[in-house]
């Protein structure tokens, strides 16, 4: 092969590296969204919000009715049940509806195993296994429809609440979609992205261009590879999330390809012993090396990057 190609490939294989490695742990969210993920993200705040606000309402509700109609214990039960129930709202992990597009139902438990408020308290009462037979068969049964269960007329009974508030305490859950389409494309991605593509497609219409001349240059090709195993690179990391993400990674992918093939095709069209034409105004030795480091925040955010280093 080449003599100037066994050059740069070790600076190439350095730069596919450290892309590679700058892709987050799959378990992080992104730091920023599109535009289309940002509003289903907002959705989801906002559900959240009104879950809170519901509970709230609910809570001052509670403590103001007169309980002096119940028992000791019962009275116990009912204070413990409220604080649970402020617990639960200030933790804001809530069921989610992903079965009934366009309609708001209640979940006794989600496909994820979290329970809804009135199956929170149930639960925390130790009474696991009524949360677990209303689950698999009434799951999305509102507590009005629930009360001829006599195992929950027991448990409403000790817990110092009527049918009524526990019906008030439960919540109905608007549709959200699945992880899997909420999936998008993060903005260091797409950045990146748009980077490495520009690069690439630079690089090829370069390449086009040297091979048509009658003396190539071998700095095309040295252009044409870097650039495009930084898209190879950035692609490989994209394919595996899926969505959006997958096709751009793979838009990227090819970009890098194209741009590697027709970098190696101008470094051997350059004639092995054809000296680099002489600087007019330096000495400096003909060739060409590229270099990779990282690069790292100081600002805490967790963002990195690649100082990519080309010298011909």
């Amino acid at each position: 092969m080449h003599a100037t190609l066994w050059k740069v490939l070790p600076g190439v294989l350095i730069v596919a590296a450290a892309a590679a490695a700058l892709r987050p742990p799959a378990e992080a969210a992104p730091l920023h969204t599109l535009p289309a993920v940002a509003a289903i993200s907002l959705a989801a705040d906002s559900e959240v919000a009104r879950l809170r606000a519901h509970f709230d309402e609910v809570e001052r509700e509670l403590l103001a009715r007169d309980v002096s109609h119940l028992s000791p214990e019962q009275r116990v039960a009912r204070a413990r049940n409220v604080q649970l129930l402020r617990d639960y709202s200030e933790r804001g992990i809530f069921p989610h509806n992903h079965d009934f597009p366009g309609e708001r139902l209640p979940y006794f438990v989600d496909h994820r195993g979290t329970h809804c408020a009135m199956a929170y308290l149930i639960a925390r009462s130790g009474h696991e296994e009524l949360v677990e037979k209303v689950r698999a068969t009434q799951n999305h049964e509102y507590i009005a429809e629930l009360a001829g269960d006599p195992e929950l007329v027991v448990w409403l009974d000790g817990s110092g609440l009527t049918v009524e508030e526990a019906a008030r305490i439960q919540p109905a859950y608007d549709w959200r979609p699945p992880a899997g389409e909420e999936s998008g494309v993060s903005a260091r991605h797409a950045m990146g992205s748009a980077l490495v593509s520009g690069f690439g497609g630079a690089a090829i219409a370069l390449n086009l261009t040297n091979s048509r001349v009658d003396t190539p240059q071998r700095w095309p090709g040295v252009f044409g590879i870097t650039a495009g195993a930084l898209g190879m690179a950035l692609g490989a990391t994209m394919l595996g999330d899926g969505g959006d993400a997958a096709v751009l990674g793979g838009l990227n992918a090819g970009i890098g390809l194209a741009s590697v093939g027709l970098g190696v095709r101008t470094l051997l069209l350059v004639p092995a012993d054809r000296p680099e034409p002489e600087p007019a105004v330096s000495h400096s030795r003909s060739g060409a090396w590229v270099s990779a480091s990282p690069l790292v925040s100081t600002t805490g955010d967790g963002a990195a990057g690649v100082m990519l280093t080309v010298r011909f």
